[in-house]
């Protein structure tokens, strides 16, 4: 009688490490965009945080690191143009996770009556948008005496608001909101078309629809590592973030019509105010 002998072949055990993904913020770390992007790394096993030194050295992480991720403001790319400093990437459908916006409120300190035609009015705003070839086009257009103030972002703007050191100010609608109902500031426009308190039905301007248009994009070639990035961005935390924020044209895959989209926005702001 012949036995049959089982054989168990013995493999050393391979150990399948997780690939990390790089979360990458060009922008300022007080930004919007900043806050999404470390939401995400926060929402991100195996992952790890990259603040940008400039938008340029952003990008060039992003290029050349694989498995990476990038949240990229159009307005980036605008001020790129603008200061002839070329700060743009590849936008494509296949590489958008996230596409976002939000508008901005003016507003000053409850109780300062300044507004758009108040003489001199202090008018600050952050630096990633236009602000001087905005405030040119608006008094040229108006026949006001705005004084264009650029800051860091919409903290700065607020913190100067609410000592007095500055009249008017460009507010993040989520920022905004939050003070306005606690009686703090008050704001007389949106850079929203929707909004009944609209700035381009209150003033002549090139282009009044001004936001911050955000998109994540990837450069991920394994499913299961996309897959991870997809369930993060998509998750309760990130979810609760884009609400109160306030983040409107919400999407979470790409489409050409995303990309025209974001095309469309910075050719639109540099053709406006970028020259």
């Amino acid at each position: 009688m012949i036995k049959k002998l089982l054989v168990t072949a013995m493999f050393p055990a391979v150990a399948w490490a997780t690939p990390e993904i790089t979360v990458i913020n060009p922008q300022a770390a007080t930004s919007p965009v900043a806050t999404l992007a470390m939401t995400v790394q926060k929402s991100l096993p195996a992952s790890r945080y990259y603040q940008g030194e400039s938008c340029q050295d952003a990008v060039k992480k992003f290029e050349t690191t694989p498995n990476s991720i990038i949240a990229y403001g159009t307005n980036l790319a605008i001020t790129g143009l603008r200061r002839n400093q070329p700060c743009d990437t590849a936008i494509t459908k296949n590489n958008i996770l996230f596409h976002g916006e939000q508008y901005y409120q003016i507003c000053t300190k409850q109780g300062s009556g300044k507004n758009f035609r108040s003489p001199g009015a202090t008018l600050g705003v952050a630096s990633v948008q236009p602000i001087e070839n905005i405030v040119r086009d608006i008094n040229q257009q108006n026949g006001t005496t705005l004084k264009a103030l650029p800051f860091s972002g919409s903290q700065a703007v607020l913190t100067q608001i609410l000592s007095g050191d500055l009249d008017l100010g460009l507010i993040g609608t989520s920022s905004a909101d939050k003070l306005s109902r606690a009686g703090t500031i008050e704001c007389m426009a949106s850079t929203d078309p929707r909004d009944s308190r609209f700035w381009g039905n209150q003033l002549k301007m090139k282009q009044p629809d001004i936001r911050i248009q955000t998109l994540i994009l990837h450069n991920i070639t394994d499913e299961k590592t996309l897959d991870r990035a997809r369930a993060a961005i998509g998750g309760d935390t990130v979810k609760t973030l884009l609400e109160q924020g306030q983040y409107t044209e919400v999407y979470f895959m790409g489409s050409d019509a995303l990309v025209e989209r974001a095309r469309r926005y910075i050719h639109r702001s540099h053709d406006s105010y970028g020259k």
